[in-house]
């Protein structure tokens, strides 16, 4: 944690490892649905959610406490890089998302730029927090220092809610077959267009009405089925393609709802593909 020294705030500095994919994390902080579940103090509840997590978009947001006490705040992004980092210009509000002042800490000052980065480590998220006063007085500076022990609680705080978000989110999903095919064989089918259009996401009849691939890491997949008035859309981002070990993909039927890391191995036994996803 940053340390007061001088009339120019050093930053506070926190950092935590949660046991779950970045991808997890990172949509934890952009994802309304996930957001709401842990932001902010034990024992409030986020109400009046409203965002727009894009460079220049702003989420507004109440957090309501257990006295009824409804407390405003707003995050304007300046950096959003899914899923590796995140910036944005934390201010308490009011129901109108203007800029407020802190109501029960006078000479807090009115911004602060939050960054959050994401790095992957065996496994694991490594999240560092930084937070630095902007546009502040000298006052608000160190007013903003001598709140270090009591900032670095409140996060402490809401990151265990975050932790037992993540845990309780997780969920391990293992399905293993084997084919009369070599692995080359096997691997390719999930890659090639006219292939993955004669089975995969079909359902008995149904029309595949799209079936686009673009077979490297970065790329992706969209395969949309007719079935009667419903149109079932699938889309992937390849995150590693390894012909023919393994194939691994992040998955989601909205693009907007987070997406779910599926990963599928390929291995070669007496002259048969045994495959575990």
């Amino acid at each position: 944690m940053a340390a007061r020294g001088s009339e120019t705030p050093l930053p506070f500095v926190l950092t935590r490892v949660f046991d779950a994919p970045r991808e997890a994390v990172f949509c934890a902080f952009t994802k309304p649905e996930s957001f709401c579940h842990w932001w902010g103090p034990k024992g409030c509840s986020v109400d009046h959610l409203r965002t727009d997590v894009r460079a220049g978009g702003m989420t507004h947001y109440a957090r309501r406490f257990g006295n009824g006490e409804m407390m405003w705040g707003r995050a304007i992004y300046r950096e959003v890089e899914s899923p590796s980092r995140l910036s944005w210009v934390n201010s308490f509000s009011d129901a109108d998302a203007g800029l407020a002042s802190h109501a029960g800490h006078e000479g807090w000052p009115l911004q602060i730029l939050n960054s959050v980065v994401l790095v992957e480590e065996a496994g694991k998220t490594r999240l560092t927090l930084t937070s630095t006063p902007i546009e502040a007085s000298e006052e608000e500076c160190r007013t903003f220092m001598d709140g270090y022990a009591s900032m670095n609680a409140g996060w402490a705080g809401s990151f265990d809610q975050l932790e037992e978000f993540l845990r309780e989110k997780s969920v391990l999903l293992t399905v293993s077959r084997q084919f009369d095919a070599s692995p080359e064989a096997v691997f390719d089918a999930w890659l090639d267009a006219e292939s993955v259009a004669q089975w995969m996401f079909s359902t008995p009849g149904g029309v595949m009405e799209k079936v686009e691939i673009a077979p490297r890491v970065g790329g992706g997949f969209e395969v949309f089925e007719r079935r009667g008035a419903q149109l079932a859309t699938h889309f992937g981002t390849y995150v590693e393609i390894n012909r023919p070990r393994r194939l691994a993909f992040d998955f989601s039927t909205d693009p907007e709802q987070g997406t779910t890391r599926v990963t599928v191995d390929f291995d070669a036994r007496d002259c048969r593909c045994f495959v575990t996803l």
